[in-house]
């Protein structure tokens, strides 16, 4: 491939003025026609690039997992195979997946710790007693409860006045059955689920995904989040497994390109593959448009991209429209205040 270092030619001042007319156009907060209204000083070709690189890895962890043991065949004889060694179905394209499964032969079945094979554990709820505090009465028996009835005041008068009452709650004793453990005082084991043993083996976790990096090479005041949005010409469009070579561009962006495949291909051994990658990079043209805006000092804006946008900080804006905005509020509020007085 031959090295992209030469620029696209300048822009003429009529092409530049007429797309900066079409700008302005849009926005309520920009001058019009400012294209016919500013002196065009020079147009200077920029470049930037665009490198994204998509890669595809896949990364293994064996790990022990537990399950109750209610009866069945254990495989707990043989080699077990490492974590490699299992077949499992390869991504095509760029995909993001987990799986997991058992890895053979490392099936064993031991007596639940939890439970010491009891197979049930004392109920947290209610110690093991059975009955818990009663949530009418807090446990003691009996309810409060307010009651109007008939009295006579210090002149002999009838009123009515609040009398609290006490009855017996519907509980015994300010106790109910525990709804845990219905009263049993105990609950089945949560690793046994009962059974009193339980079975360990260990589990492959299969995690396919993906990393994008995406880097803009520019020497420009464009944003670079606004440089990744546009198109330019595409100058590579590889899909390697992995990539592992870099092409030549010019050298800072073949220097940019090389930190970017070493980072993405420095992975743990033994934990992570690196499947395959796509890499992808693109020339985008950019004109810088030196400018005066009447007596204001020398301004910069950039048209760049194949959609030949535009980011023009510190462009002048229409002053006057804001003022005749702010006149106008003041008139309206001056009219309602008006009104209002007039409604008193």
């Amino acid at each position: 491939m031959e090295p992209k270092n030469k620029l696209a030619p300048p822009l003429n001042s009529a092409d530049a003025r007429h797309l900066i007319n079409q700008w302005s156009s849009h926005g309520f907060f920009r001058v019009r026609g400012l294209g016919g209204k500013i002196t065009v000083e020079d147009i200077v070709p920029c470049s930037s690039y665009t490198v994204r690189l998509r890669s595809q890895y896949e990364d293994r962890k064996v790990s022990a997992k537990t399950v109750p043991y209610t009866g069945g065949a254990v495989d707990d004889w043989g080699q077990a195979p490492s974590a490699w060694d299992l077949p499992v179905a390869k991504p095509t394209d760029f995909e993001e997946r987990t799986e997991e499964l058992p890895v053979p032969h490392t099936d064993r079945v031991r007596n639940c710790e939890r439970c010491h094979s009891r197979g049930r554990m004392t109920c947290a709820q209610c110690q093991g007693f059975g009955k818990v505090k009663c949530p009418s009465c807090n446990g003691s028996g009996y309810r409060t409860r307010t009651e109007m009835r008939n009295a006579q005041d210090s002149f002999g008068n009838t009123v009515m006045q609040p009398v609290q009452v006490r009855e017996n709650c519907t509980c015994f004793s300010g106790k109910v059955g525990c709804t845990a453990c219905g009263g049993q005082g105990t609950v089945v084991c949560g690793d046994c689920k009962g059974s009193g043993r339980v079975k360990t083996f260990e589990q492959l976790t299969v995690r396919f995904r993906v990393d994008s990096q995406v880097e803009v090479i520019h020497a420009t005041k464009i944003p670079d989040k606004l440089l990744q949005q546009v198109h330019g010409e595409t100058l590579v469009d590889d899909r390697a497994t992995p990539a592992a070579t870099c092409p030549t561009i010019e050298p800072r962006v073949d220097e940019h390109t090389a930190k970017l495949l070493k980072k993405a291909q420095a992975v743990p051994e033994g934990q992570t593959r690196l499947l395959f990658q796509d890499l992808h990079i693109e020339y985008v043209g950019i004109q810088e448009v030196r400018y005066r805006y009447r007596n204001s000092s020398p301004k910069s804006l950039w048209i760049y991209g194949s959609e030949q946008q535009i980011y023009a900080p510190g462009v002048p804006r229409p002053w006057g429209r804001f003022a005749a905005i702010l006149l106008g509020c003041a008139l309206l509020i001056g009219i309602l205040v008006a009104v209002v007085a007039s409604l008193h």
